[in-house]
């Protein structure tokens, strides 16, 4: 439940994402951005019915206590996946860049 309620949470992020494109660059869920918009107009309903079944799923404190370190463990994955990515892009960058000096 603690994965379920990091990734759910990302809809509420890219909600925020699918405003900073539209107004900024452009990009509306109809021309590249619908990634980002989740469930649309109904993440709010959604995120609420999450709350509520990780309201329910906490049934004790150990189930608790289980659900906040599934939540913890998945947020130090999506890290250290993003910092793999980044560190492929840089390498990627860096031989581009080295391929193109030597050409």
């Amino acid at each position: 439940m603690g994965c379920l309620y990091v990734i759910e949470g990302a809809t509420l992020g890219g909600q925020m994402i699918t405003r900073h494109v539209r107004t900024n660059i452009d990009i509306t869920p109809t021309t590249g951005g619908s990634f980002f918009e989740g469930y649309a107009a109904d993440t709010g309903k959604m995120w609420q019915a999450m709350r509520q079944l990780l309201v329910s799923g906490a049934i004790d404190p150990q189930t608790e206590s289980a659900m906040v370190v599934s939540a913890i463990t998945t947020f130090a994955s999506l890290r250290g996946w993003c910092a793999l990515a980044n560190t492929c892009a840089k390498n990627l960058t860096e031989n581009h860049r080295e391929a193109d000096q030597r050409a």
